[in-house]
């Protein structure tokens, strides 16, 4: 997205990965589609050029960010990669969406062993295992769940669709127990912990697949205090639900700037299609539409860099930006007439993306409904 009066450091960040994304993800994004992988020559330079994984662990954990809290410079860099390929964006090595489990709701001790392959000159991953086929990302409605007490617990269930759950070395798992949910890192080594490879029609690149869990052993991350774990829960969904948003747009400008651009050079009837009342119209809509709800993620996660809860103003961002790119990137389609239903064209992709996006942060119905159930009709005067 153009600059929108970002800081010096937010700038310098927005101008490196959009860079990378256009030279390094966009140039191969449709052959990771067709071959449903992500080159690893690619993933390795990710890790030399970009060091995302270093760059978002606090100096006191290891790691080389030092200052304020970065929201909003992560929603810059995750939009910004998305625009290349969603895909391949999430398929780069670091945390993920397991960074606030990490950094901030595990304690000291716990993070050091967590944290140390990500402080180093190799690529790792770790992965969330948040959603449920049925459950989505609704606490109430998980079927996974755990039993025990301290640090040692056992997670039973299945967790799906998960990141890079093949390429992972464990899992910031979300499991229920009687009394709410806990966060627990699950290692993928551990006994009753399965990987099933799962087939997408959005994000073919990106690893995603589906975790059972057999009783598997698990460590309770932060303290074992009920209230405090569903808050730490809550964390996660929250940040899930910016990043997600974030990466959505970026995928759906994709859509909207080839687009433009097509509808430049397609000639119907002696003039370039562009040039037709009806479709310009439906493309300025596109932009102001996209434009609006990139204003509403930088708006939450700046909230978020303030340090107040964003339940709801997370909730909010990600249903309007699920229907805003759901519309955009059909819309995109649309202006290739034909063609848009081709792999000729990438829109069909972004498309997809955009679709299976959505869904690793619940889906929009159910941020619809965390943000209705907030609401409060104003009393009459």
């Amino acid at each position: 997205m153009p600059d929108l009066g970002y800081s010096e450091d937010e700038k310098m960040v927005q101008d490196l990965m959009s860079k990378f994304a256009r030279e390094e993800l966009r140039t191969i994004a449709e052959a990771a589609d067709t071959n449903e992988a992500a080159p690893e020559e690619v993933l390795a330079k990710g890790q030399t050029d970009l060091a995302l994984a270093i760059m978002s662990i606090p100096e006191s954990r290891g790691g080389a960010w030092e200052g304020n809290p970065q929201d909003v410079q992560h929603v810059v860099r995750t939009e910004e990669l998305s625009y290349g390929c969603p895909a391949l964006a999430l398929s780069l090595p670091g945390l993920g969406l397991t960074g606030p489990a990490l950094i901030s709701i595990a304690t000291e001790e716990q993070a050091a062993p967590l944290l140390e392959p990500f402080c180093g000159e190799s690529p790792a991953w770790a992965a969330l295992a948040l959603t449920e086929g049925d459950a989505g990302a609704n606490f109430e409605l998980m079927e996974t769940t755990c039993e025990g007490s301290g640090e040692s617990w056992k997670v039973t269930g299945t967790k799906g669709p998960v990141v890079n759950a093949s390429r992972s070395g464990g899992f910031v798992v979300i499991a229920k127990a009687s009394d709410g949910p806990r966060v627990l890192w699950v290692d993928k080594e551990a006994a009753g912990v399965e990987v099933k490879e799962a087939k997408w029609t959005g994000l073919r690149a990106a690893d995603m697949g589906h975790v059972v869990f057999n009783g598997a052993e698990g460590k309770l991350l932060g303290e074992d205090d009920a209230e405090k774990q569903a808050a730490a829960a809550q964390q996660i969904l929250d940040h899930a639900r910016l990043t997600v948003s974030a990466a959505m747009i970026g995928a759906a400008r994709a859509a909207l700037n080839e687009s433009v651009e097509f509808s430049k050079t397609r000639v119907q009837f002696g003039e370039p299609v562009g040039q037709k009342q009806g479709l310009a119209f439906m493309m300025a809509e596109m932009a102001m539409t996209l434009e609006a709800a990139w204003q509403h993620v930088l708006a939450v996660a700046s909230r978020a860099e303030k340090g107040k809860s964003i339940t709801i103003q997370a909730a909010s961002a990600h249903a309007h930006t699920c229907e805003v790119t759901h519309t955009v990137t059909e819309r995109g389609v649309q202006v290739h007439g034909g063609y848009g239903f081709t792999r000729e064209y990438p829109v069909e992709k972004w498309m997809r993306d955009v679709r299976v996006l959505s869904l690793l942060a619940g889906g929009l119905s159910e941020s619809l409904q965390a943000a209705a159930a907030e609401i409060e009709p104003k009393k009459k005067k």
